[in-house]
């Protein structure tokens, strides 16, 4: 993939300077494929996660226990817990005691221990949640959603005030406005995303007359309840068969427990 036009920005939260130290110096000199990284560290747990909140994070790399395994407290997973329920970026757990601690991992949580070739498994496991593309859709994504809004209320809310404005002292304004938005943001500059994070492919924003089968047709179930669009499976008889939802969903609401639609085809 192209180099960032900035650099990918990892946060270091390591209460050990001359750790923190090697660490930074090695990560912000290495060569990654998917391009250059500069590191703000931290080796303060009780300010990480002011650190994390003020800088447009790409990845984490935290350190576990505060004051050394012995005697230290899991502060790390503090952060974690809390940057879990406040933001989002991958997170690498660093640590001289990795034991015990793979309850807290997952496909965008990782675990390298401290120690020989650590510096090298650190370096393998950056470039494999970069892979993941994760980062990158995430930093898309999220300046996508930047520029959607700006766009949004400087264009159709501004243009459209005389239409709308008289709407503001009721509660389904926020409804209309983000129902609008939503549109907006899942249709324009997409296309230009798709190309940034995947060269070669074709990514055009689609015709406004005509509408991507993703916008429909590609999307896990939300609730209970089926939506028009909705892909369902049907388990009848010892068998699976997928279906999909071609109807209004308001005909297919339950009342009760029971669909209000007596069959279906």
């Amino acid at each position: 993939m192209p180099a960032s036009p900035r650099p990918w920005s990892i946060a270091f939260v390591e209460d050990e300077d001359d750790i923190r130290r090697q660490v930074k110096e090695y990560l912000e000199g290495e060569t990654f494929t998917f391009g250059k990284v500069e590191v703000a560290d931290t080796g303060s747990f009780d300010g990480a996660l002011a650190l994390l909140r003020e800088r447009k994070i790409d990845l984490v790399i935290l350190d576990v226990f505060r004051g050394g395994t012995s005697r230290g407290d899991k502060a790390g997973i503090k952060v974690l817990e809390d940057w879990r329920a406040t933001g989002f970026a991958p997170v690498i757990l660093h640590t001289a005691l990795p034991e015990g601690l793979n309850e807290h991992c997952g496909a965008f949580v990782r675990l390298v221990a401290k120690g020989v070739g650590n510096l090298a498994k650190l370096t393998e496991e950056i470039e494999a949640l970069f892979a993941l593309k994760i980062p990158q859709v995430h930093r898309a994504i999220f300046e996508h959603l930047e520029a959607s809004l700006r766009d949004y209320m400087w264009g159709f809310v501004v243009s459209n005030w005389k239409e709308i404005g008289n709407l503001v002292a009721r509660p389904d304004f926020i409804r209309l406005l983000v129902s609008r938005l939503a549109l907006q943001f899942a249709r324009v500059g997409v296309g230009a995303m798709v190309e940034q994070l995947y060269p070669g492919a074709s990514g055009g924003d689609p015709n406004p007359d005509k509408v991507h089968p993703v916008e429909y047709y590609i999307k896990p179930p939300i609730g209970r309840d089926p939506q028009l669009g909705d892909i369902r499976m049907l388990s009848r008889e010892g068998k699976d068969k997928h279906f999909l939802v071609v109807w209004p969903s308001c005909d297919l609401l339950e009342r009760k427990g029971v669909c209000k639609v007596e069959r279906a085809l």
